[in-house]
């Protein structure tokens, strides 16, 4: 999902990117599934929220221009 959301922001074909398996890439250390980043020292502590995906891709497109 966030290959094609890339993909989409950069206007790239996202029908280029297709889905595998973790054992596509088996010189690589076994991942866990849920690899889910939790934010919540960083909204406590430094008061800041994150960007959402788009708003995050937006500003990377803008910043090319």
């Amino acid at each position: 999902a966030l290959a094609v959301a890339t993909a989409k922001a950069f206007h790239l074909d996202p029908h280029l990117i297709k889905e595998v398996d973790s054992s596509f890439f088996p010189a690589l250390t076994p991942r866990p599934r849920d690899t889910t980043f939790r934010c919540d020292r960083m909204i406590e502590d430094l008061n800041m929220e994150p960007l959402s995906l788009d708003e995050g891709l937006k500003r990377m497109v803008e910043s090319q221009a």
